[in-house]
């Protein structure tokens, strides 16, 4: 079971996020439990608790080992949210919860070697404890865990790659993976992602850097005006993406 703050608990939240971060950045959850409730004025800061497969606990046990291991923690939390519905993933209420409350140790760990957790905690609590809708795929700790098995799973459906193989390569080359997230076209066509990756992994792995990954959707952007996406099969995507992708210096 995870408890689930209620939009008053979220309220306090947001309101301790901003007035001291350190709440979250040095975890402990009875404390914040606690402050959450007196920052509220009540203890009706809950709603009804979550039931879950199986324990979230081993991303408390996460080491200092970074991106690498978010393949591994993904699958923990598609395994103990397998369960959720499509509705429920866009709860902000849900990951918040579950960041300050469940995985508590996990999210500074996670992002410990990150200039903003000194340049601006305020900012640091918020997009990584708090943050929901679009942007939480990416930055929300819970919720990001989440969307990657789930976009590889999607992906997987059009490639010839697996799902766990696919889930490496977004996890561990967030460059190309952000950017599919920031483009709604891409988003809502696992085919032409699914393309994206096969001609990443068949030997175009420049793409996984930033200065490819930008030009080869800034190519993508061009072609999308004017061809039909959405209508193409996979060897026809492919073929679109071949020819966009951009020499290796």
């Amino acid at each position: 079971m995870i408890e689930i703050v209620n939009e008053s608990g979220y309220k306090a939240l947001r309101t301790l996020a901003h007035r001291c971060p350190d709440l979250f950045i040095s975890p402990d959850p009875n404390r914040l439990r606690d402050e959450v409730i007196g920052e509220a004025g009540t203890e009706e800061v809950w709603r009804e608790p979550l039931k879950v497969e199986t324990s979230l606990e081993p991303l408390n046990d996460v080491s200092e080992q970074g991106p690498d291991t978010d393949a591994r923690y993904s699958k923990i939390v598609r395994e103990a949210l397998a369960g959720i519905s499509l509705i429920q993933v866009v709860d902000e209420l849900l990951w918040a919860s579950i960041n300050c409350f469940a995985i508590a140790r996990y999210v500074p760990k996670r992002w410990a070697t990150s200039s903003i957790i000194q340049r601006d905690p305020r900012a640091f609590v918020d997009r990584h404890w708090l943050k929901g809708g679009p942007d939480g795929r990416q930055s929300n700790a819970a919720a990001r865990l989440w969307w990657l098995g789930e976009i590889s799973k999607r992906v997987a459906r059009h490639s010839k790659y697996t799902p766990d193989r696919l889930l490496d390569a977004m996890a561990n080359n967030v460059n190309l993976y952000h950017q599919t997230l920031d483009r709604r076209y891409l988003i809502a066509n696992p085919k032409l992602v699914a393309a994206i990756y096969e001609c990443a992994l068949d030997g175009n792995d420049h793409l996984f850097q930033t200065q490819y990954a930008n030009q080869l959707f800034k190519s993508l952007n061009v072609r999308a005006g004017a061809q039909a996406f959405d209508l193409m099969d996979i060897d026809e995507l492919r073929s679109v993406v071949e020819d966009a992708i951009p020499p290796k210096e």
